[in-house]
């Protein structure tokens, strides 16, 4: 155990720098030891006390500084412990061989001692920083602020951390340090239970940033500086994003609102980059950035002395603990001893000087050597100081805001300026609406998109954040149809804001004029942050909106004025940006940061820190030629360190570059040097992206020139290890190469140490193969070579579509969709429409989600515009049913049809019919379904097709009795059809247009939904069991299976298995809302709905029902908006709702079967008959248009708009509402 009281280590008898006694006592005050300090001021090692690091520097070897530095402090740590601290002292100090805490003294005019590093001296062999005695400095009569005690740590403790880095300030990796620290503090919260609130300011972290955080009534416990700081000054950031020093008294009046709560301030805070860069500058011959000074210690004992002084004034204003960096800091060894601090500290609950020691031994193996010293604590209050966090008085709540993002970035490289810029753009008052992140491909947009985002996540730690709302939203991939994204936009904003409701207005001009008056009011009252990522797709290459709908809504969100902010990136700039969105374009790094990466990296750091072999000037004359060339680019400085690993090889790449600038930009080349900032146009990084790409891979052996040749020649998705390793020998030999092919590993090695490609390994995962995209534009095969490679690539894929379908009961029925999707691109280049629609045909087969049919709609489009064949055209068809592009699927489907009888392809007819069947389902035709289903039959026997296709057709004309009402007769039937499927083969039936793996889930999907009318509850969940089992095997799509698994709500219901329910419908909602399948989440919440009226939670099975509502008619699918405005009826009859509004929706609903002839019309008029006779006052709509206007009152809702597209019974709404009322007066017979 550590004494209970420290030992002091006074100063006194103090005449100047070099003469003074330390007195040592123990924590009694007991004399111990003294030691006349004599120092000769002419001895080298005093040298070390002015300017240890230049000592340091002056007296190692470039080429082995850390093992000349390490043997160097060594020395001058003995020398400090003979001189200094004395030996009489030093053995006094190890004597108690336990943890010691010295509380180092010394007088104001020898404050000037306190930037001595005593830390190294050494005492019994080592020094006493690693030898478990813990040095505090203070100032005699300095260090207790006003005299009062902190008051405790409240419910929880408060840490605040701040983070700046100026535009004009020289490079820190200070994200990862505040990335460490956050996942540190979360990680004690979580499993130790511990009551920490974390606020972090970065990117903005200003002068009023830090007085707006100091001025919470709360306090803080525990303030966090790191960033840059030197002699009695820190720097912040302008809002402009430059220097903005503060000085120690303007620090002082800064942190005076944290008097009396704050308990301790650490200050990682120096020129650290700085040094480097100044280094890296001088190196280089470059201009020096920041002036560096050297000072006696004791030569400065006012505001003017190095960082302690600092630290010094902070103890002694703010009464508090400070730990200090005396040299400057790398970011490891900042995030090491930073964990293992507050680990000590938080965890440990050790004593601040005893957690500082803990935490230092851990982290300065690893450290560079001079690390062992940085550290100090100053001000009496850090000599006992405990910091235990309270524990949890409540379960954290769980965040989910942000659980649509992406994940948080796990590097980030530069962009502090484009940052710090955007954040200011999203403060609350800042006037503006938000920022575009603009740039050519692989400039790191979206990731400093999410950079921003993630730093207003609330957490438990950080609670109170500046946005209530997050909207994470991705536009669809260049080539994809883009039709259904603002649909697909609507859902993802309903889906993360909570009440927001959009998805109804989009389809329309007057709804889409009203969506944005309610988003204009949204996004005004409300703090959302919106990031939509690549929005290219939308745009037009010279910068216009290809759909205006987009023009109308990113000019309403980003109305200045309102609460929320809008975040976009997108490769190129909207043509009318408005000026309320700031601009950053995400290209070149700047100067300083690209010397540090410089100076990071293996083989440019070599060049610079040791030369060319052993020449520096010439090291450094090639990096800085590079420098020069490659203007900031992360993707050229990469290459050009690979290169760099034979520095003849970079010299030869070198050579001519400045011709690959075009000559208006290498005239501006040097601006780089002068400005700090490239000067250069855009484009032009391309080309000499292309220039040095080509030129490396020309350098390449020539087997690893072809794997990398092909690698740009195939698809994003199919740079993968897995598939390569498959297609490599097929490439090999298409590209006219002979002999055995070579092993891919190697090759890829080269590849990678070469910089062309990047490989992502992940645990249990074949590599990934990334190529930035310049660099993959630059390395495509030539038109013919691309051609080989097309058919090599169309004909693996289609060879593994066709042995997953053979084993699909095995499973493989997600390898069907994945490589038919594949397989398209080249296809499409190859113009093999016939190939094309047909591999897409079994992708839609198994995968109707929207994402999907995005992606083939444009291929299949193209296949039947060039081809114009049957099969063609038919496909496309098939996809435009799927997608809800009703009216252009039914035109095309009758043309078909009535092209292919003439023509005597009877095959074909009966495919189309069939689809064509579901058509007419959808759209509430059910009475003309049997007889297109007669029609298709004679097809199916004209084209001689086998059994399992005529057991389809039998499964569509069961389907057609379902909507007729003959439940029963349907279920007989598919009693009867299932042990006949059963003895039929998987294959050798003859020929088929159907998979019978499909004819068997239908008919037994028909069967469900007849017991599901028949209320036969348990029968329902067998069969639908039988399903959802025969999809599992096939490997189908998680949408497809949660589609089906979905049916078993209404059962559930039925038998009252309330919590099955639940976790059923809340699964297939998440799975429903990823897909942004509007009628299958119209579907969810009628479900819903359903769950809560059964659970006797009215108003808000009413809620659920008008969101249901909403999404039926957006659907277009009237079948879903009868059953909807019916239930909706049910679920107010159980509220206070007025009397009209009931009969109105049963009406609707009524009106909706009639004209549709669908078989539960004499349960609906039935129903309707009981409401008018509970309700005998009550008069229903005496018009149509009064129960449009009763019914429209719901959002969403346009029931003329609906009836006008029904099938015609009756010519008028007026006529039929006639009619629906008279047959409530007769008997259920003549009804």
């Amino acid at each position: 155990m550590p004494p209970a009281q420290p030992f002091v280590l006074a100063c006194e008898d103090y005449q100047n720098a070099q003469h003074w006694r330390w007195v040592l006592r123990d924590g009694r005050g007991n004399f111990l030891a003294d030691h006349e300090v004599n120092l000769d001021a002419a001895c080298s090692e005093y040298d070390g006390l002015i300017d240890l690091r230049g000592y340091l520097d002056r007296h190692a070897a470039p080429d082995r500084w850390r093992t000349d530095h390490a043997r160097l402090l060594a020395d001058f740590g003995r020398w400090l412990g003979a001189n200094v601290l004395g030996k009489a002292i030093g053995d006094k100090l190890r004597a108690p061989r336990v943890p010691l805490t010295v509380r180092v003294e010394v007088p104001v005019e020898a404050a000037g001692l306190l930037t001595i590093p005593l830390e190294l001296a050494h005492a019994g062999g080592e020094p006493l920083a690693l030898a478990g005695i813990s040095l505090v400095f203070t100032v005699t009569g300095e260090g207790g602020g006003d005299g009062t005690a902190p008051e405790p740590v409240g419910e929880r403790l408060r840490m605040l951390a701040l983070f700046s880095l100026p535009t004009q300030a020289t490079a820190l990796a200070l994200r990862r340090e505040r990335h460490a620290l956050t996942r540190l503090i979360s990680e004690i919260t979580q499993t130790r239970g511990a009551a920490i609130e974390l606020r972090v300011l970065q990117y903005g972290a200003s002068r009023q940033a830090l007085a707006d955080a100091l001025e919470e009534a709360e306090g803080w416990d525990l303030i966090h500086f790191s960033g840059h700081g030197e002699r009695g000054v820190l720097l912040l950031e302008q809002d402009d994003g430059s220097n903005d020093i503060i000085a120690t008294a303007a620090l002082l009046e800064l942190l005076a609102p944290a008097r009396g709560r704050l308990k301790l301030a650490t200050l990682s805070a120096c020129w650290s980059a700085a040094a480097t860069i100044a280094e890296t500058r001088a190196w280089l011959g470059l201009p020096a950035a920041t002036p560096e000074a050297r000072e006696a210690p004791a030569a400065a004992t006012g505001s003017d002395t190095v960082l302690p002084s600092l630290a010094r004034a902070l103890a002694d204003e703010l009464g508090c603990a400070v730990l200090a960096m005396r040299y400057p800091v790398g970011d490891q060894f900042a995030i090491a001893l930073a964990a293992g601090l507050f680990r000590h500290l938080f965890e440990n609950r050790q004593p601040l000087p005893r957690a500082l020691a803990m935490a230092l031994s851990q982290a300065v193996p690893e450290a560079p050597p001079l690390s062992v010293a940085t550290p100090a604590l100053f001000g009496a209050a850090a000599l006992a100081l405990t910091l235990v966090p309270p524990a949890q008085q409540a379960e954290p709540p769980l965040y989910t805001e942000m659980s649509a993002f992406p994940d948080e970035p796990e590097r980030f490289v530069g962009r502090t300026g484009a940052l710090a810029a955007a954040t200011r753009a999203l403060a609350p008052n800042s006037g503006q609406a938000g920022v575009l992140f603009c740039g050519m491909a692989g400039a790191g947009k979206t990731a400093a998109a999410l950079e921003l985002a993630y730093r207003y996540q609330p957490s438990p730690l950080q609670p109170n954040a500046r946005f209530a709302y997050f909207v994470w939203w991705e536009a669809p991939a260049a080539g994809s149809d883009i039709e259904g994204a603002l649909t697909s936009l609507a859902i993802a904003m309903e889906a993360q804001i909570a009440g927001w409701q959009m998805v109804h207005l989009v389809g329309s001009d007057d709804g889409v004029a009203a969506l944005l008056r309610s988003l204009k009011s949204l996004v005004d009252n409300n703090s959302i942050l919106f990031v939509l990522d690549n929005l290219e797709s939308l745009l037009t290459t010279d910068g216009r909106w290809r759909d205006q709908r987009w023009a109308r809504l990113i000019a309403t969100l980003t109305t200045a004025g309102g609460f929320s902010r809008l975040v976009l990136t997108s490769r190129l700039r909207p043509a009318d940006l408005p000026a309320s969105l700031r601009l950053e374009a995400m290209h070149a790094l700047p100067l300083d940061e690209a010397l540090l990466l410089a100076r990071e990296l293996p083989h440019l750091g070599r060049l610079l820190a040791a030369g060319e072999a052993g020449d520096t000037v010439a090291g450094r004359a090639l990096v800085l030629e590079a420098l020069e060339i490659v203007q900031g680019h992360l993707k050229l400085i990469e290459l050009a360190d690979r290169l760099a690993a034979n520095p003849e090889d970079l010299r030869r790449q070198l050579a001519g570059s400045v011709t690959l600038w075009a000559a208006g930009d290498a005239s501006r080349l040097g601006a780089f040097f002068a400005k700090g900032e490239a000067a250069v146009a855009d484009d032009g990084y391309l080309t000499v992206l292309a220039g040095w790409t080509r030129s490396i891979a020309a350098a390449l052996p020539a087997a690893a020139a072809r794997l990398f040749e092909a690698v740009c020649g195939l698809e994003d998705g199919d740079r993968r290890q897995h598939l390569l390793t498959i297609a490599w020998p097929k490439l090999w030999e298409a590209f006219g190469e002979t002999g055995a092919v070579p092993a891919l590993d190697p090759l890829i090695a080269a590849l990678d140490a070469r910089g062309l490609i990047a490989v992502e390994k992940r645990e249990n995962q074949p590599a990934t193969y990334r190529l930035h995209a310049g660099v993959t534009a630059a390395g495509k095969p030539a038109p013919a070579r691309q051609e080989m490679l097309d058919q090599v690539m169309a004909g693996m894929h289609g060879a593994i579509v066709d042995l997953a379908r053979q084993q699909e009961a095995a499973g493989n029925g997600r390898l069907v969709i994945d490589h038919g999707l594949a397989a398209a691109p080249y296809l499409a280049r190859l113009q093999d429409w016939d190939g094309l629609q047909r591999i897409l045909e079994q992708v839609i087969l198994r995968d109707q989600s929207p994402a999907t049919l995005a992606r083939v709609l444009p291929p299949l489009r193209l296949a039947a515009e060039h081809s114009g064949s049957l099969p063609a055209r038919g496909v496309l068809a098939k996809a435009l049913l799927e997608a809800g592009r009703l009216s252009e699927a039914e035109a095309l489907m009758r043309a078909l049809i009535a092209e292919a009888e003439a023509a005597e392809a009877f095959r074909f007819a009966s495919g189309i019919a069939g689809d064509l069947f579901y058509l007419l389902l959808a759209t509430g035709r059910a009475a003309e379904a049997p007889k297109l289903v007669a029609r298709k039959q004679e097809f199916t026997t004209r084209a001689g097709l086998g059994p399992w296709t005529i057991i389809a057709d039998d499964c569509q004309r069961l389907q057609a009795l379902i909507a007729l009402g003959r439940w029963e007769d349907v279920l007989t039937e598919v009693a009867a059809l299932r042990p006949r499927m059963e003895a039929l083969p998987e294959s050798g039936t003859g020929e088929e247009a159907a998979t019978p793996w499909n004819v068997r889930e239908t008919i037994l999907d028909t069967g469900r939904n007849a017991a599901l009318m028949l209320e036969r509850g348990q029968e329902c969940l067998d069969l639908n069991a039988a399903i959802v089992a025969s999809k599992a095997a096939r490997g189908a799509h998680v949408l497809e299976i949660a589609r089906t698994r979905f049916n078993d709500y209404g059962p559930l219901l039925r038998l009252r298995r309330y919590a099955e329910a639940h976790a059923l419908l809340d699964a297939c909602r998440r799975t429903f809302e990823a897909a942004g399948d509007v009628r299958l989440l119209g579907r969810v919440f009628s479900a819903l709905a359903a769950l809560a009226d059964g659970r006797g939670h009215h108003p808000q099975a009413v809620a659920h029902e008008k969101t249901a509502l909403r999404y039926s008619y957006l659907a277009g699918t009237p079948d879903d908006a009868a059953i909807s405005h019916f239930n909706l009826a049910i679920h107010l009859s159980r509220t206070a709702a007025p009397a009209q509004a009931i009969l109105a929706h049963r009406l609707a609903a009524t009106l909706i079967e009639l004209q549709i002839q669908d078989g539960r019309l004499s349960s609906a008029i039935a129903a309707l008959a009981g409401d008018l006779a509970r309700f005998p006052d009550a008069q229903p709509p005496a018009t149509f248009a009064a129960l449009c206007a009763e019914v429209e009152a719901v959002e969403g809702v346009h029931f003329a708009h609906l009836f006008a597209r029904l099938p015609a019974p009756f010519a008028s709404g007026d006529e039929a509402l006639a009619h629906v009322l008279t047959l409530t007066t007769r008997s259920p017979d003549e009804a």
